[in-house]
């Protein structure tokens, strides 16, 4: 995906300055759901990217990763239905 894929999903960007990175400035997406359990998807910083290539994670769980727009996309969907108000 690219980043204006992630930016159309309605994902918010987080920059970290260099003073607050150490290193160098980076920056990421998040698109939180807002529930009591905190359910969010994150990106990895821009500078860890392949190719430019983002991709979206479950937070704090790495080991579920979704690299394609549309499935990110059915993901949103499914988890906004879900959402009980």
């Amino acid at each position: 995906m690219k980043e204006e894929d992630l930016i159309s999903l309605g994902f918010e960007r987080t920059d970290v300055s260099q003073e607050e990175a150490v290193h160098e400035a980076f920056h990421y997406y998040t698109l939180d759901f807002g529930l009591s359990r905190g359910i969010s998807l994150i990106t990895p910083a821009n500078t860890d990217l392949k190719d430019d290539e983002w991709y979206v994670e479950i937070f704090e769980d790495n080991s579920i990763c979704f690299y394609d727009y549309q499935d990110v996309s059915d993901l949103i969907t499914i988890i906004k239905k879900g959402i009980v108000q």
